[in-house]
């Protein structure tokens, strides 16, 4: 099974990706705003936003990076506003998601 990616805004809000259809991780916007991209089932481009401590920007990115150097599969919590679950310490809310079909 390939690794899922979780994210969710809220309860009606939510989205699982595949590690493998990541694109870019782009911190362009704002030092506190990761856009997160990937490749939807259409071939167009989705994306997740999360919000991410000052300062802490580069560090979120790797986190987010090194969960592709295992070869495992399973689901992982990236950024749950709904349940305020986070990979780390570092992210602190998944603020936007927008969904390529």
């Amino acid at each position: 099974m390939e690794k899922l990616l979780y994210f969710a805004v809220d309860a009606n809000n939510m989205l699982a990706v595949p590690f493998s259809r990541l694109k870019f991780l782009n911190s362009a916007a704002s030092a506190t705003d990761l856009e997160i991209s990937y490749v939807g089932d259409d071939g167009a481009i989705g994306t997740v936003n999360v919000t991410v401590k000052t300062g802490k920007m580069k560090d979120a990115i790797q986190a987010i990076a090194s969960l592709g150097a295992t070869s495992a599969g399973g689901y992982v919590c990236v950024a749950d506003s709904v349940n305020g679950l986070f990979l780390t310490g570092d992210i602190t809310a998944c603020s936007a998601i927008a969904i390529s079909a």
